[in-house]
């Protein structure tokens, strides 16, 4: 089996703060992974930086070999619904 995510000493900082800290994962081909945790705890970051939505601050997100943001907006490697959207609740749609 291949290994679809690989993560390797990954740090992310947001506004200047350390979010993540030395993540290494590999998750193969075919498995799922749950990640769980307190509010703040860097769940959403992790996701957003290994669909390259945010770029980190040292260390590597690999997709099936390739760099998480030469993937980005490519539909046929992640689908993504993130939980706040930027939608005007006033627009007539």
């Amino acid at each position: 089996m291949s290994i679809a995510v690989r993560i390797e000493n990954l740090s992310v900082a947001l506004k200047g703060k350390e979010v993540l800290k030395n993540i290494n994962l590999e998750l193969a081909e075919g498995r799922f992974l749950g990640i769980v945790g307190p509010n703040g705890g860097g769940k959403t970051s992790l996701i957003k930086a290994i669909l390259g939505l945010i770029r980190p601050s040292s260390g590597s997100v690999l997709i099936f070999g390739k760099d998480a943001e030469s993937l980005l907006g490519r539909e046929e490697v992640f689908g993504y619904l993130p939980q706040h959207l930027n939608i005007d609740p006033n627009f007539p749609a």
